[in-house]
């Protein structure tokens, strides 16, 4: 093959390769040319912060809900480790045993 030849082959596939992408562009343009009614055309930063405030507060109050959830299960399970301990571990008479607070 001769160099022109070659470089004339390079030089068409590039420009393909280039009318390809611009196709493809200008049809994403067209798309988000749709799309933009949709959207708003100003976003305020006070509005922003605001949604973000209460998504963070959101967030907080379920993260507190499940914190004191597993908090009493912990309490829970340590009592009853302690009931254990306290009947089955320490010798009572019977008498005792039926005098435990629970």
């Amino acid at each position: 093959m001769t160099q022109s030849s070659e470089h004339d082959l390079i030089t068409n596939f590039v420009m393909q390769r280039l009318r390809q992408l611009q196709s493809k562009l200008d049809q994403y343009n067209v798309e988000l040319n749709a799309q933009n009614p949709s959207c708003p055309t100003t976003l305020s930063l006070d509005k922003v912060d605001e949604k973000l405030q209460q998504f963070i507060l959101s967030h907080q109050k379920q993260m507190t809900k499940r914190m004191n959830s597993d908090l009493m299960k912990f309490k829970d399970h340590v009592h009853e480790k302690e009931l254990f301990n306290t009947l089955y571990l320490n010798r009572f008479t019977v008498a005792e045993v039926f005098n435990v607070d629970l």
